[in-house]
């Protein structure tokens, strides 16, 4: 028996009573005690982290052949800091490398350049700042409905995962819809993948798709972090054709709970939410 394998095992003995053949049966775990346990992994983790440190690199463009084709590149060190009921989130820019051999019409730029100040300040948009777990927290799930989908393997290419599904109950802008990951092993967070339930838009501009990925990877400190944000999307003018953007973030070797990522936050006061240096918007 191997080690992923023992700890649903344990899961399902624990939590249900049940015993080791059961195992090929959604119906031999408890979701709500599952929901319990990944929230206790969740915050316990949460509590110990004050702050948070990456490098990161920053890629926009298009999607070709299944591959995103960078026209901006921009490396930064992003720091997030929790404080009990929020996270404040800084970012400063070290380098912006932008392909200047980019030749789209003014027309579909400034299409997209909506499309993607929409996609940033949509209510649903996730970044690290947001409490991803909120669909299963006590004081959302009147929000939602969330099914358990049993046991998957590869997820992330590796983990053997838990697997969620997060529905609105009334469909609105500021809701998500989507699937999580739990690893079986650790019940931490391992991918989330969301849409807004409902796009939303102006009159005369509207998205038409906001697919975002969340990746997490586990470190040698213990705790599992984000590692990869990947945001793919769309929308249109209705006068002109649609446009599509796209975008991957990557955060590289974390530093948790260093004295010296505070000092970044000391301009911020109970109002602020957010920090950072202004990334070119086309």
């Amino acid at each position: 028996m191997t080690r992923r394998w023992w700890s649903v095992a344990t899961l399902c003995t624990l939590l249900c009573g049940t015993t080791l053949s059961a195992l090929a049966s959604n119906d031999a775990i408890d979701p709500e005690a599952l929901i319990e346990k990944v929230l206790q992994v969740y915050h316990e983790q949460r509590d110990r982290m004050s702050t948070v440190s990456w490098e990161s690199e920053y890629l926009r463009g298009k999607m070709k052949d299944g591959e995103l084709r960078p026209k901006l590149e921009v490396d930064k060190i992003v720091t997030v800091k929790h404080l009990p009921d929020t996270t404040w989130l800084n970012q400063q820019v070290l380098t912006v490398i932008k392909d200047e051999r980019d030749t789209v019409s003014f027309a579909n730029l400034d299409s997209e350049g909506h499309a993607r100040a929409l996609a940033k300040t949509h209510p649903a948009a996730i970044d690290l700042t947001v409490p991803i777990l909120q669909p299963f927290e006590d004081d959302s799930r009147t929000s939602y409905s969330i099914s358990y989908l049993g046991i998957v393997e590869g997820i992330n290419g590796i983990w053997t995962c838990h697997r969620f599904l997060v529905e609105p109950i009334e469909p609105a802008d500021s809701l998500y819809a989507g699937e999580y990951f739990f690893e079986a092993e650790s019940f931490a967070l391992a991918r989330v993948e969301l849409a807004p339930s409902e796009l939303g838009g102006s009159l005369f501009y509207r998205l038409n798709r906001l697919d975002m990925t969340l990746v997490y990877a586990p470190y040698d400190t213990g705790y599992w972090l984000p590692e990869r944000l990947d945001i793919r999307g769309g929308g249109k003018r209705v006068w002109l054709f649609g446009v599509s953007f796209a975008s991957t973030e990557f955060f590289r070797r974390p530093l948790i709970n260093d004295p010296a990522a505070d000092s970044v936050f000391l301009s911020f006061n109970n109002s602020a939410a957010t920090a950072q240096d202004t990334l070119p918007s086309r």
